[in-house]
């Protein structure tokens, strides 16, 4: 494992055989696409329906990514379907498009409900769904604990087609009634891995107790173990499985490298390593919330642009963190 020494009296470390063994996956993903068989011709532009293609000139999409040309097929088949497939696949266009196809937008009731772990998830979905929607009729509501009942309750009662939310808070409205799933077609949970890791089970089996028997469901998740399986043949009518990422959950567009650093001042050697490093914008992951405050704050005084996101902050703040990151005003 060659290193080489960088200022601050700080290693980096290169793992070449890591970088083969990537390679390695990727090769053996390549050949261990799995889908069900006989086999469903891809969607392509030239084939979807045009409600389809009306989301997807909206969206600016020059084709369809691997994902959503493999799964949307089955999807408009009724076929329900477990799809495993990395983060950052496009695997929300995936369940996203067929919605403007099967579901009725004279109806105002609830026909779809996408279950994600995380409220910061079920917002991209939401914010995805408003960009691709267009002139489409289709209204969608994002539903997620931590924020006022009123704006979920105008929504819930308008009889929105869409339902975008986080199993907590779904949980409270169904067994508050103010939210009924009677004429629901469409079931997505999205990160079903990361949701059971997680411990959303409990919640998970009480919602889809509230679900009528007749309906589509769809789970995506980045890796299949036991307990999704378990999870999607218990609720699932005769699953199908599209599996375009085998065991590779990792992105491999990312290179990774290690710094030993003396004990101690990790802060610091921090510090020097973006004074080095000098990124455009950075993540950093801390143990403990306590440790994000500090860090944040090491690098403020350094004259750097940082701020930080944990479960302490209230959901107004973390938004805003989020907002200022994906709009570049915040570096750190």
């Amino acid at each position: 494992m060659p290193s080489e020494e960088r200022p601050g009296k700080y290693t980096r470390t290169i793992d070449l055989t890591s970088r083969a063994r990537l390679q390695r996956e990727t090769e053996n993903t390549a050949r261990s696409f799995v889908e069900p068989e006989p086999a469903l011709p891809d969607a392509d532009l030239s084939n979807l329906p045009t409600s389809l293609r009306d989301a997807v000139g909206v969206a600016g999409w020059p084709s369809l990514m691997p994902v959503q040309s493999k799964a949307i097929p089955y999807l408009l088949a009724g076929r329900d379907l477990i799809v495993q497939s990395r983060t950052g696949s496009g695997k929300t266009g995936a369940f996203l498009l067929p919605l403007f196809e099967q579901l009725d937008p004279d109806l105002k009731a609830t026909q779809a409900l996408i279950l994600s772990p995380t409220r910061e998830l079920a917002r991209q979905i939401h914010d995805e769904f408003q960009r691709i929607r267009g002139s489409h009729a289709l209204e969608a509501a994002v539903i997620y604990g931590g924020v006022r009942y009123q704006p979920q309750l105008k929504a819930l009662e308008r009889g929105t087609q869409v339902i975008v939310g986080t199993p907590g808070r779904i949980l409270d409205h169904l067994q508050r009634r103010t939210l009924t799933l009677d004429r629901l077609k469409w079931f997505v949970l999205d990160e079903a891995d990361e949701m059971l890791s997680m411990g959303f089970a409990k919640e998970l089996n009480a919602i889809i107790g509230h679900l009528p028997k007749e309906r589509q469901g769809l789970y995506f998740s980045a890796t299949i173990p036991p307990d999704v399986e378990r999870l999607a043949q218990s609720h699932l009518t005769d699953p199908e499985y599209v599996t375009l990422s085998s065991d590779q959950v990792g992105a491999l567009e990312i290179n990774h490298y290690t710094y030993l650093v003396r004990e101690g001042d990790k802060r610091g050697a921090l510090v020097r390593i973006v004074e080095v490093e000098n990124p455009e914008s950075a993540i950093v992951f801390c143990n403990t919330k306590d440790e994000t405050e500090r860090v944040a704050e090491a690098l403020n005084a350094r004259g750097y642009d940082a701020d930080w996101l944990n479960g302490d902050l209230d959901q107004r703040e973390r938004e805003t963190v989020m907002a200022k990151t994906r709009e570049g005003k915040l570096r750190f």
